[in-house]
């Protein structure tokens, strides 16, 4: 449910935030007077000065370093056998940190390693950085001793090295003993403190390949970086490209091929890893790295986030694989929240915010947030504690028991599950599988400091207890069968490029827009919406039940329920292009009104199976002949004076909050979204403290979850009685 104008909006609303400098108001820009409509063809109104300031976290303190730096201990082999054993000691415990000595370009790396207590304040740079390819080994000298480390690694210290003087860095894959599993449960939960104690991280991208993709990528961000700060957020590209401007500003033409560096940039082997998460959002300050560029890690931010829909618009090919953008989004979020209000931060949230982040250890997608979680709250985290003796799947049943036992709430049953053949074997189905990778996300879905996206309240959690009993491997919850379904939909998928990867997606924007239009008419077909005069079971029109329910009840401040079922209506209903006013300020152009007419007629005559086909179509022409928007970008656009009544937004948004969904009609005739694996037969049950009913399937005399749904008419405890539930076991 992650999208760039929502995360902006937020971003701008949350005091302490990303703002801008410099703390005068911004300069005008050249844009400032040329329409005199806006984007909804009515009337500018003027917006107050704003002022803008850099502030992502946070101010950190200054360091006071009290101690030197201990002598080197040398370590007679870095094996198994020889690491020199770290205390133990809860008052006191000890990491190590690597002095990196000095040297020349193409002399050997040295370093040495020492031991460094917990309570100490030591001037210290921490790495992050992608192991890479285990098979790909490089040499390095640790207290005179070879030590082999990818290459990866042997490039970051070859770049860090200084000439004249020695480095202190902490590097993991150094000063943990990766062959000793107790080691590594002791050092795992000090990462949080090692990051957030270190003067800066230094993140490590790797090496520029020869053309200097990344180096190139990092100047635009650097520029569209000093552009916001000089203007604000809202940078009018189509003005800039229209009068040739970007230059001016240090920026690439639109149609340089510079601007694909992005895509590389974003798309690195680092932006994948879940232990990154912790170790920027922890920073004091963090810089990019590759080769012999870099960038504060705040302007890279800024430089991102000013990337907006409408220049994307233009050029759709510099967009990252889905993962990697929202991967990227999200951090930059989760650093920004973290740094408002830590005290709030939720580790469910944060499982779930981060799912489409890799690890090579799927322990790790669960362990890689205790650090982050205990250094910010100052809590425990749940009682959760890495343990490498155990399998993963033992590791995610540990973690999920303890959640609901500390939260005491069922949120985490709404997250989305994954269907049987992609889940981990033998895993419960009320415990997720963090190791999958899943783009969806649950009704109950939260930003890091437990800010509801959505609030539902489907079984008067307010006044209703949890209940869960944990019967070995099995949940039992108390709670009602509320309907059967009995017709169901097709499913919101992702279209995707031909080609793609599976882990990396990319989206078809043209393929998309074909399938959403052929979607949406399936879910009319379905649910009866078009049946005119059909009632619903609360009673309202089941046009604008439907409506409410691929939005989940919930509308953008930009467009009232009314305007999306006017919109959908036109585009669905032939008919409905011939209504509304013909004369007056809010009349519809006779052009507009037939080219709604002619739409809504293409989209009725072909159908659900004729659009899947038609994307189908677009989806391979896009792969042989990519789509771009050079076609407009030098041409002034002209908006019509009257209201504007086709909204393309309404569709984004409902997309962006059904994925990975499917529409479902009941026996009593409500209708709700559904998981991924909903099908005929599956019932929906209110359970007695979670906020959204679930999806169960009959498995024996036990249950199997799938995930949560949305019913329209029921999510705010409308059907709820207590009385009526009773004991069930989820396997």
């Amino acid at each position: 449910m992650l999208d760039l104008p929502s995360v902006l909006a937020e971003v701008r609303r949350c005091e302490g935030a990303i703002r801008l400098p410099p703390e005068t108001p911004t300069d005008v820009p050249p844009w400032a007077d040329e329409d005199k409509y806006d984007a909804a063809g009515l009337p500018k109104t003027p917006r107050p000065t704003r002022r803008w300031k850099v502030r992502l976290n946070p101010r950190a303190p200054p360091v006071q370093r009290k101690q030197s730096l201990p002598p080197s201990s040398p370590t007679a082999n870095l094996s198994k056998a020889e690491y020199r054993q770290l205390s133990t000691n809860r008052e006191q415990p000890e990491f190590r940190l690597l002095r990196l000595l000095p040297g020349n370009e193409l002399d050997p790396i040295k370093c040495e390693l020492f031991h460094a207590k917990i309570d100490g304040n030591y001037d210290y740079d921490a790495l992050s950085y992608c192991w890479g390819p285990p098979t790909i080994r490089s040499t390095v000298l640790c207290d005179g001793i070879p030590v082999s480390v990818t290459a990866n690694l042997a490039a970051a210290l070859s770049s860090f090295r200084l000439g004249d003087t020695q480095r202190v860095l902490w590097v993991d894959a150094i000063c943990i003993n990766q062959e000793d599993l107790h080691e590594k449960e002791h050092q795992v939960p000090l990462m949080g403190w090692i990051y957030r104690n270190a003067s800066t991280v230094r993140i490590w991208l790797g090496n520029d390949p020869p053309d200097r993709p990344l180096a190139k990528a990092l100047a635009i961000l650097k520029s569209l970086n000093q552009l916001c700060a000089k203007f604000g957020w809202d940078l009018n590209f189509p003005y800039m490209i229209r009068h040739r401007l970007l230059g001016e500003y240090g920026l690439p033409d639109v149609a340089d091929d510079a601007w694909r560096c992005i895509k590389q940039l974003v798309e690195t082997p680092w932006f994948s890893r879940t232990w990154i998460i912790q170790e920027v959002v922890l920073a004091r300050q963090a810089y990019l790295h590759s080769s012999d560029a870099s960038l504060p890690w705040l302007e890279f931010s800024v430089g991102i986030l000013a990337l907006s829909p409408v220049f994307l618009s233009f050029r759709p090919d510099i967009l990252p694989s889905v993962s990697s953008y929202a991967q990227t989004v999200q951090l930059i979020l989760s650093y920004h929240k973290a740094g408002a209000s830590s005290t709030n931060l939720n580790l469910l949230a944060l499982l779930e915010n981060h799912r489409v982040a890799q690890a090579s250890d799927a322990r790790d997608k669960v362990y890689a947030f205790l650090g982050l979680y205990e250094e910010l709250t100052g809590q425990y985290c749940h009682g959760i504690v890495a343990n490498y003796h155990c399998t993963p799947r033992e590791a995610y049943i540990a973690a999920a028991r303890n959640i609901i036992a500390q939260t005491r709430n069922l949120d985490i049953l709404g997250v989305p599950r994954q269907p049987l053949d992609r889940r981990m074997s033998e895993l419960p189905s009320w415990v997720p599988d963090w190791s999958a990778y899943d783009l969806a996300s649950s009704l109950s879905y939260r930003t890091i400091d437990s800010v509801y996206l959505f609030h539902f309240d489907a079984a008067s959690v307010s006044t209703t207890s949890a209940h869960a009993v944990f019967k070995g491997n099995t949940l039992e919850l108390s709670g009602f069968c509320f309907d059967e379904v009995t017709k169901v939909g097709d499913l919101a998928d992702i279209f995707l490029k031909e080609g793609c990867e599976p882990d990396s997606p990319k989206v078809s924007t043209p393929a998309s827009a074909v399938q959403t239009a052929s979607l949406f008419m399936n879910w009319l077909s379905i649910s009866d919406s078009l049946v005119s005069g059909r009632k619903y079971p609360n009673g309202e029109d089941v046009f604008d039940a439907f409506i409410r329910t691929i939005f989940l009840d919930h509308f953008h401040g930009d467009y009232t329920m009314q305007q999306a079922a006017e919109t959908y209506r036109r585009v669905y209903i032939p008919s409905c292009s011939l209504q509304g006013p013909w004369f007056g300020r809010d009349r519809m152009s006779s052009r507009t009104r037939y080219i709604h007419f002619q739409l809504s007629a293409a989209i009725n005559l072909l159908g659900p199976s004729g659009l899947k086909s038609l994307a189908n179509a677009a989806k391979r022409i896009e792969s042989w002949v990519p789509i771009y928007a050079f076609h407009n970008m030098y041409r002034r656009q002209t908006t019509p004076k009257q209201a504007v009544t086709f909204r393309p937004d309404v569709f984004v948004d409902a997309r962006t909050r059904t994925l990975c969904r499917r529409i479902f009609v009941t026996k009593s005739g409500y209708i709700g979204l559904g998981p991924r694996s909903s099908q005929e037969g599956d019932r929906v049950f209110l359970i007695r403290g979670c906020r959204t009913p679930l999806m169960l399937r009959p498995c024996g005399q036990e249950w199997e979850l799938l995930g949560d749904s949305y019913v329209h008419g029921i999510m705010q405890g409308e059907s709820f009685d207590e009385n009526k539930c009773e004991p069930l076991t989820i396997a």
